[in-house]
């Protein structure tokens, strides 16, 4: 296994859960970890969540003069 290329991509899929902290699975494993200790495993897509149509919508009704 140690000598092998094939094998590189799952070393690097090992350090990154390993430097990460992160257990490592499949999707049904992860979940069900998700769900026995009551909290989000599995990392989020980064950034700022997206503003909902209906508060954009909103806004632009009011008027807002927001800059």
């Amino acid at each position: 296994m140690l000598t092998g290329g094939e094998e590189k991509g799952e070393f690097d899929v090992i350090r990154r859960a390993t430097h990460t902290g992160r257990p490592l699975g499949s999707d049904a494993f992860l979940a069900n970890i998700e769900q026995v200790i009551g909290r989000l495993i599995r990392p989020k897509k980064a950034g700022r969540p997206r503003k909902s149509k209906k508060t954009e919508r909103s806004k632009k009704r009011r008027g807002s003069s927001r800059k």
